[in-house]
């Protein structure tokens, strides 16, 4: 047997893998012209208008697929059916593990499967479904972590609850730079598009029982965001003033955002504590160089 030879002509192959897998990442740049970080869509003005908060993991596996195959509103669902099933699969291993059980797990995973919410929601277009994966698999690799003590779940751990903070959208209150009140109420008018002509009275209502309000606006503030703001100011509480979509801004072009939101403001008569601009992208870096410090 020619080993050499052997070694040789494996050697050739994945030098030609690696040749070809260069040649086709360079064909393929800038094909499809998306970028994760860079969601934009029609809204308020002229562009750039990132209107999202969290990272667009859903979106964007959607965009690809219109970009190839056309716009077709079954992609976005099967996207989320796809990660409703990922969730089934780690909890089939997860309740395997945790019962020492593989009948265990099985009736975990069908339990989860079958179970109406779960499957209403793991066909619906939205990032909630992306969530729960990552969750749930960030909860399953934290309990392997706490039990085997092994480093490589603490990195998978990490890796998913990241990835969840980032994909719900949820990690404003996180950097927020200051001690919270207890009352605090966040009046966010865009995730108001329900419908409900009542959403906004609501809105009001919950400010106006706050000690402090922080509210969440889009690059521009819209008109109806500055009347909403208004009706809040009317209470007399301290405004805090946040832009959540600052993922990948220069500091010049957050600088800018503040600026014109506080001029809006000020033709308002609306008073601002502060205003600021916060990155779900920034807070899952932050939680990645926590990671890497804990380890060091």
């Amino acid at each position: 047997m020619d080993v050499q030879g052997t070694i040789a002509e494996r050697r050739w192959a994945i030098a030609l893998g690696a040749t070809l897998a260069l040649g086709l990442g360079l064909r393929l740049h800038g094909i499809l012209d998306l970028n994760i970080f860079h969601p934009q869509a029609d809204y308020d003005g002229p562009p750039p208008n990132y209107v999202e908060l969290e990272l667009q993991i859903v979106p964007f596996l959607a965009a690809l697929l219109y970009k190839i195959f056309g716009v077709h509103e079954i992609f976005g669902r099967l996207i989320s059916a796809g990660f409703s099933l990922g969730t089934v699969t780690v909890v089939a291993y997860f309740a395997r593990w945790m019962f020492s059980s593989r009948i265990a797990g099985i009736v975990a995973a069908l339990a989860f499967a079958i179970y109406p919410g779960a499957f209403y929601y793991g066909r619906t277009y939205t990032p909630d479904t992306a969530m729960t994966f990552f969750v749930t698999a960030a909860v399953f690799a934290s309990a392997r972590w706490i039990v085997d003590d092994e480093a490589r779940f603490g990195k998978r751990f990490w890796t998913a609850a990241s990835l969840a903070a980032a994909a719900a959208g949820t990690p404003v209150l996180a950097l927020v730079p200051w001690s919270l009140p207890r009352e605090l109420v966040l009046v966010h008018v865009p995730a108001f598009d329900s419908g409900d002509p009542a959403a906004e009275d609501v809105n009001v209502v919950a400010a106006s029982h706050a000690s402090e309000v922080l509210c969440l606006f889009s690059r521009q503030l819209s008109e109806r965001e500055l009347g909403v703001f208004g009706r809040v100011a009317e209470f007399g509480r301290p405004m805090l003033f946040a832009h959540t979509i600052a993922d990948n801004e220069t500091a010049g072009e957050r600088r800018r955002v503040v600026e014109l939101a506080a001029s809006y403001l000020k033709e308002r008569n609306l008073g601002a504590a502060r205003i600021f601009t916060v990155s779900a992208h920034e807070y899952a870096q932050a939680l990645a160089q926590r990671l890497r410090v804990s380890l060091c």
